[in-house]
């Protein structure tokens, strides 16, 4: 059973029921297992309950460089190679130790040591037993807890870690500040309940999920995941903007991923250090804090990539020359300018879609989609840094909106033009011949006519959209080992970026349809979107009811089956979306802008937003304009106001007219 800020697995053993509940306290500096056991036989049991973790410490090979002691029953493993170090013990029962496979065999399991297992004395463990008889209709609870720091371990009691993880699920069930009441159940459960849990917990804290267990920060993952900080914490977003400006080259590129402090990977990819200067913008442009731009931070300085090399992993030095957050952002916009012959910015070694990593390392290959989020950044930005200032930016946006223009036919935008002088995402193409992004981000950007964008989201849901699994395919036709275009060759047709549903896409396709106005079509694509409906509509998903999943196959004999989850920037542009889009709330220049929402019945939605001590209560109403009625008085022609603090409930009626 699954909630926010704990998990509890559920057994029953020979009349003994198991709760095992998994979280964590004193802010995350304890791992706390919580042990129940409950005797639901009619005759006393002699329990023993075993406990044991393999350590680490380091990668997946990390094990063979620890060592684990036991004193006064706590348990101490070290990794001799990282000098990582963490303490167990259990609080509210008696146990026996086990620092290495052989004990816990021969010792705690009380089963003999296997012949010629010698080998057993070098593999370390924490493990623990525990012995207690059990009363008929009797209950035990008891913990198995973890943490770096031993002083802090030791001082623990049953009543401090109950109260720790009572603050731990308090914690992760009010990390949304905005509570929605919009007559969509399945709705009102992933966004109340669980997207900012995902958001934090799998994205923002622990960098991993199923499939993803790197643990390293991706500068373009966590910009993203910022989005939904505007929201929940604008100070973290902030501090993450300028941690991502404290990882960028003096050339202007960004590393694509590291190991904190700085130990990652250089790479060709051509979209994320563009994402700086996005994110950068939606700061300020929400909260009106323009001092961000005015803060300092070093780059990094290493050689630049050549020739065929795609990527190096490395710890460099730092220049020593501290800049401003500005100065971040304008040389990532200089460093991602190269054009190419149509005028479009080079793919180098992949933009978005990573797996086309092949399409222009010869410094041919063009992207459409860079191009069209190129325009996106540049008009922000300019319209962050004021008029006279962002003129240039405006003109750079104008003449890269006009070659991804250009691209257009038959109804849809081009993907990219390869080395090889191949265009991506054209009719005639025999693979990619319509792709998503690119016909959502046309939207998005505002590039082209109003005709050309609807037209691009028409043949996004003829070509892309199929009707019987609900999902929103990244590209049709897939890739094939025909030719090499990136790793995306390697994977199987209708399996994650290689012509399944890739959630993040699909989310900007949702995002698109809602800028758009196309109501009824946004409205269908997220609830096939939403795991609540997902789990319970189709048979074959296969995945967490509560979470979004990174991908969705549409590969022949699974189709619409879950791929990876919870690991998905997917989750912050959902919050982005229905917040922004569907529920209609923004934030800009530090006012709250209410506007019409965009759900079936605008009159039976009902919002709480929190804010430092005062919970604005908003309800809708059909009336005579736009504009706000707070506590009985009018304010008309206005729908925007400046939160204050500490004002308890206020409440707020938003007037619309038809």
């Amino acid at each position: 059973m699954h909630s926010p800020g704990a998990t509890v697995f559920c057994s029953r053993i020979d009349g003994v029921d198991f709760d095992v509940l998994r979280s964590s306290a004193a802010d995350g500096a304890l791992s706390v297992t919580a042990v129940d056991a409950e005797n639901v036989s009619g005759e006393e049991k002699e329990l023993t309950v075993f406990y044991a973790i393999r350590p680490s410490l380091d990668n997946a090979d990390g094990s063979a460089f620890c060592a684990c002691t036991e004193e006064n029953g706590t348990i101490r493993a070290v990794n001799c190679n990282t000098g990582k170090r963490v303490f167990a013990a259990t609080v509210g029962v008696r146990s026996e130790c086990a620092t290495d496979m052989s004990l816990y065999r021969s010792r705690l399991s009380r089963e003999p040591v296997r012949e010629g297992a010698t080998s057993d004395h070098d593999e370390p463990l924490i493990g623990f037993r525990v012995r207690f008889t059990l009363a008929a209709r009797g209950k035990k609870r008891f913990y198995i807890v973890m943490s770096e720091d031993e002083e802090l371990l030791r001082a623990q009691t049953e009543q401090s870690l109950e109260n720790g993880i009572a603050e731990t699920k308090a914690y992760f069930s009010s990390l949304n500040p905005i509570a929605v009441d919009s007559g969509d159940k399945a709705l009102d459960i992933l966004y109340n309940r669980w997207l900012c849990p995902q958001i934090v917990s799998s994205r923002l804290n622990g960098r991993c999920g199923y499939y993803q267990a790197g643990g390293a920060v991706g500068l373009r993952d966590r910009l993203q995941d910022s989005l939904a900080l505007l929201w929940l914490d604008p100070d973290e977003a902030a501090e993450n903007i300028i941690d991502a400006c404290a990882h960028q080259y003096a050339e202007g590129d960004a590393m694509h991923w590291w190991h904190p402090p700085k130990t990652g990977v250089r790479t060709k990819i051509s979209d994320d250090k563009l994402f700086i200067p996005y994110l950068v913008s939606q700061y300020v442009l929400a909260t009106g804090d323009r001092a961000l731009l005015d803060e300092k931070t070093d780059y990094l300085v290493s050689a630049p990539l050549s020739g065929p090399a795609e990527a190096r992993y490395e710890d460099p030095s730092y220049a020593g020359e501290p800049a401003s957050v500005k100065d971040h952002c304008e040389r990532a916009i200089a460093s991602a300018s190269a054009t190419g012959r149509h005028g479009l910015l080079k793919i180098g070694g992949g933009d978005w879609n990573d797996a086309l990593n092949a399409v222009g390392t010869l410094g041919i290959g063009e992207s459409v989609w860079l191009t069209e989020f190129a325009v996106r950044v540049l008009r922000d930005y300019a319209e962050t840094v004021g008029y006279e200032e962002g003129q240039r930016f405006l003109e750079q946006a104008q003449k890269l909106s006009a070659a991804a223009e250009k691209t257009f036919a038959d109804g849809r935008f081009a993907r990219a033009f390869t080395d090889g002088g191949e265009w991506l995402g054209k009719a005639d193409s025999d693979v990619c011949r319509c792709d998503l992004i690119c016909q959502a981000w046309a939207q998005i950007a505002s590039i082209g006519g109003a005709a050309e964008r609807a037209s691009a989201l028409d043949a996004a849901r003829r070509l892309l959209y199929d009707e019987k699994t609900g999902i929103a395919k990244l590209l049709d036709p897939p890739f094939d080992k025909r030719r090499y275009f990136g790793y995306i060759s390697a994977y199987p047709a209708g399996v994650r970026e290689n012509g399944g549903q890739y959630t993040h896409a699909a989310v900007w396709y949702l995002l698109a349809l809602a800028k758009a106005g196309r109501k009824e079509e946004a409205l269908g694509l997220l609830r096939e979107l939403n795991p609540v409906v997902r789990a319970a509509k189709y048979g074959g998903y296969k995945g967490e009811p509560y979470v979004l999943a990174a991908d969705v196959y549409s590969a022949e004999g699974k189709e619409g089956e879950a791929g990876w989850t919870w690991y998905t920037g997917s989750a912050a542009w959902m919050y982005k979306t229905l917040t922004e889009e569907i529920f209609g709330l923004k934030m800009k220049n530090g006012l709250l802008c209410v506007g019409r929402p965009m759900t079936n019945d605008p009159e039976r939605l009902k919002i709480s937003y929190r804010f430092k001590g005062t919970e604005y209560v908003i309800s809708y109403v059909r009336g005579d304009g736009d504009y706000i009625r707070a506590d009985g008085v009018n304010y008309l022609n206005c729908t925007e106001f400046r939160p204050e603090p500490a004002k308890g409930k206020v409440a707020l009626v938003r007037v619309f007219a038809e």
